[in-house]
C-alpha cells in the first residue's frame, strides 16, 4: 500500500502510517496515459490520504536556526549573548567580587575603612582565607609576573576604557593601546606605554603603529583588545560584526613577525603571550588588572 498525505488549506500532515484507518482512504488511477483510447487499463493501487491537522503540511525544515549569539531569545546560555550580563564571565562582579555594589560587605572593597577596623598606616584586618602559599597572579613567566609589567598592564588597560566606573562603555569609546616590556641592564623588566603623536587608536586597531621602531631594549609588545569574549565586535574594518574570541588577530602575528618580538595581548578575560611564529597562544587568566 502507498502512502501519500495530500495538504489541506494551512493544514500540517498528522504523523502517517501505512496501516492508519482513514475516512479519506481512495481509489486513484496510475500509469502514463492510461485509459484512454488505444492505451492499455489503468492499474488500480489503494492509497491513504492523510488529514492535516493545521500548520505546514512540508516537512522539510527550512526554518532558520536560532542563533544565541545574536537573539537573547533562542534559550540555552544567555552569556551566550551578552557575556558582561550579571554572573557571566563578563560580568564586573564575577571577574571581581570585591568590586564596589557586588558584595554586600563595604569592607570587601576597602578593608582599611575606618569602619574595617583599618585605616592609614595600618594592616588591613587578616583574611582567614588568605593562603600564603598561593599567588594566583603568578603565571610562571618571569617577564609577565614582574610587579613593573603588571602595572603597565593595570595602566594600559584602564586607558583602554572597556570600562568605566563600573560600566562597560560603548564600543564606540573604547580604544586599543600600546607598550613596551622592556628589559633593564640588571635583568629586571619595566614597562614603557607608547604615547608617539603618529597614532591613532580606534576600538579594533591601532593605525600607525605598523610604521613604529621598538625600543632598543624591547623584548615583547603588547596592546589591548578592549572587548570580552564572545562579544559582538562592529567597529572592526572590513567586517561587519564579529564574535571576538581572544588572543592575536593575523595582523598582530604579522607585525610581530615584522618587529621581531614576541606579542602580548590584553582583553577583558585573558592575557595571552604569542610568538612571531604561528603557534597558539600561551593564556593566562587576568589577575589584579
Amino acid at each position: 500500500m502507498a502512502v501519500l498525505c495530500t495538504a489541506l488549506a494551512l493544514g500540517a500532515c498528522s504523523e502517517v502510517g501505512t496501516q492508519k484507518e482513514d475516512p479519506f482512504a481512495t481509489l486513484v488511477q496510475r500509469g502514463d496515459g492510461c485509459g484512454f483510447e488505444g492505451q492499455p487499463p489503468c492499474e488500480l493501487e489503494e492509497v491513504v490520504v492523510e488529514a492535516c491537522t493545521g500548520g505546514n503540511c512540508d516537512d522539510d525544515d527550512d526554518e532558520p536556526e536560532c542563533d544565541p549569539y545574536m537573539d537573547p531569545n533562542c534559550g540555552g546560555d544567555p552569556c551566550l549573548y551578552d557575556p558582561t550580563a550579571p554572573g557571566c564571565p563578563g560580568d564586573i562582579c564575577t571577574m571581581d567580587p570585591s568590586w564596589p555594589g557586588c558584595s554586600p560587605d563595604p569592607c570587601d572593597y576597602d578593608p582599611t575603612a575606618p569602619e574595617c577596623g583599618g585605616g592609614p598606616g595600618e594592616d588591613p584586618p587578616p583574611d582567614e582565607d588568605d593562603d600564603d602559599d598561593k599567588d594566583p597572579c603568578e603565571t610562571g613567566n618571569a617577564m609577565v609576573d614582574s610587579a613593573a609589567v603588571q602595572a603597565g598592564f593595570k595602566s594600559l588597560w584602564e586607558k583602554s576604557n572597556f570600562m568605566k566606573n563600573g560600566q562597560v562603555q560603548p564600543e564606540s569609546e573604547r580604544r586599543e593601546r600600546l607598550g613596551w616590556v622592556i628589559k633593564n641592564a640588571d635583568g629586571s623588566y619595566s614597562f614603557q606605554e607608547e604615547t608617539s603623536p603618529t597614532l591613532t587608536f580606534k576600538p579594533c586597531g591601532i593605525d600607525g603603529a605598523s610604521a613604529l621602531a621598538p625600543p632598543a631594549n624591547a623584548v615583547a609588545w603588547v596592546h589591548t583588545h578592549p572587548y570580552s569574549i564572545l562579544e559582538n565586535q562592529t567597529k572592526c574594518e572590513g567586517v561587519a560584526n564579529n564574535i571576538y574570541g581572544t588572543g592575536p588577530s593575523d595582523a598582530d602575528r604579522a607585525q610581530s613577525a615584522a618587529w621581531n618580538l614576541p606579542g602580548i595581548v590584553i582583553d577583558n578575560n585573558f592575557v595571552s603571550r604569542f610568538t612571531k611564529e604561528n603557534v597558539a597562544a600561551n593564556i593566562d587568566v587576568r589577575c589584579g588588572y
